[in-house]
């Protein structure tokens, strides 16, 4: 049952890989944070830790509501990195420069 398991395991990461290849940059920017989005809504247990992390290193300079917008960015942000490797070597510096938004260009 294993090599079922690692098997479906195995594809569907070569199909995101090969989705988020496909994709825009901001669409795989996009695609990262919905990923994110869809481990936080899943994996509660790790949302605990993370909690019980925060609240231990920060006490009561947070309050509930700032713990949980904290650890949702970081399951966003994981999902953004993620896909962010899965594209390694296609961005490129124009795909690069189309990500990065603010007042100030990016020089190379």
């Amino acid at each position: 049952m294993a090599k079922i398991s690692h098997t479906l395991e195995y594809a569907a990461t070569v199909i995101g890989v090969k989705l988020a290849q496909a994709f825009s940059p901001r669409m795989a920017d996009r695609l990262g944070a919905g990923l994110g989005s869809m481990a936080h809504a899943v994996l509660t247990s790790l949302k605990r830790i993370a909690n019980n992390n925060l609240k231990r290193a920060f006490g009561d300079e947070l309050t509930e509501e700032q713990r949980k917008v904290i650890v949702r960015n970081v399951f966003r942000n994981t999902g953004r990195t993620l896909v962010e490797f899965a594209r390694f070597g296609k961005t490129g510096k124009d795909g690069i420069r189309a990500i990065i938004e603010g007042p100030d260009p990016v020089e190379f």
